[in-house]
């Protein structure tokens, strides 16, 4: 699957729906107030953070769907929301999938 572009007279995903995405995806992932996806990913040093944001970087831009990353040398937490719609799509779940496809 790829992220579909947004169109402004779309709503958010509603908290049944979001809980059943929820379910078919990997473990890990929050959702935080029914308006994002979020995550950490634990690693052993800055090099190795920094290698994975630059990977989700190349997926975001190339599903033209762009998540918060924080770094720090032992961690990269990341957060997914449809800005536009102030909460979660299926676009949010497909690039978390892809991320964790990493």
């Amino acid at each position: 699957m790829t992220c579909e572009p947004i169109e402004l007279e779309q709503s958010a995903m509603n908290p049944d729906d979001i809980k059943k995405y929820l379910k078919k995806m990997p473990t890990g992932w929050k959702v935080v107030e029914n308006k994002l996806l979020r995550k950490e990913y634990p690693f052993l040093n800055f090099k190795q953070s920094m290698a994975f944001a630059n990977d989700v970087a190349t997926i975001a831009e190339k599903e033209n769907h762009h998540p918060q990353l924080n770094v720090s040398p032992s961690e990269v937490e990341i957060e997914i929301s449809t800005h536009a719609l102030n909460g979660l799509t299926p676009n949010d779940f497909i690039l978390a999938a892809k991320i964790d496809d990493l």
